[in-house]
């Protein structure tokens, strides 16, 4: 399974890192070991929540594909820079959905 296409929603979690100046490796104090959710597809992610969690497991999959599913149950990008407060804060929610708007309106005018 090849990966999926960027969507305006990642595109979006894409600028917003670049304006905040961190990621989730930042953000979540990622070791360089650790996988950050968006190294997982939707199809890794089951897999790896049905099989549940490894203590061996050095790069901590088990606890980027919790997040991962966190962050796809909530329509979020898996590349979202700042997860937990898109996951707690509704008016951040909003404001994301509002740029990725903007986003696709910007690319209707431009087609």
């Amino acid at each position: 399974m090849g990966w999926p296409e960027y969507t305006d929603l990642d595109h979006e979690a894409f600028e917003r890192a670049k304006e905040l100046g961190f990621n989730q490796y930042e953000k979540l104090d990622l070791r360089p070991w650790h996988y950050p959710a968006h190294f997982l597809n939707p199809v890794e992610v089951a897999e790896i929540l049905a099989a549940g969690p490894d203590p061996n497991d050095a790069q901590q999959k088990f606890q980027a594909a919790t997040l991962a599913k966190r962050l796809m149950d909530a329509g979020l990008s898996l590349y979202e820079p700042d997860p937990e407060r898109a996951l707690s804060d509704r008016k951040y929610r909003q404001a994301i959905k509002a740029r990725v708007r903007a986003i696709k309106a910007r690319q209707a005018r431009s087609a």
